[in-house]
């Protein structure tokens, strides 16, 4: 199966990241981490609790599977996360 992108079709960061483009990325993924939680939240309003379940389920790697967040909780959990990498990576 090709991969979706290859090594050599990443461009190559020769310069220096100064502070607007580390506050440019930080920011870029808080924004991302709390639309999947948008998501997340919005996915609970539209199918049943175990959704998840009966997906994963159907998952032919679902042995690899460990277990994972509720599905009620997925999204608190999202932006859980895109809040504590916000506040750690600007130092609020």
């Amino acid at each position: 199966m090709p991969q979706a992108w290859q090594e050599r079709d990443l461009r190559i960061q020769d310069t220096v990241m100064n502070s607007g483009s580390i506050t440019k990325s930080i920011t870029l993924m808080h924004t991302a981490l709390r639309t999947v939680g948008d998501y997340e939240a919005w996915l609970t309003t539209q199918v049943e609790a175990d959704y998840r379940e009966k997906v994963i389920s159907t998952w032919p790697l679902r042995r690899r599977y460990r277990g994972g967040i509720p599905f009620h909780e997925m999204a608190s959990q999202w932006n859980d996360l895109a809040l504590n990498i916000y506040q750690e990576k600007m130092g609020q």
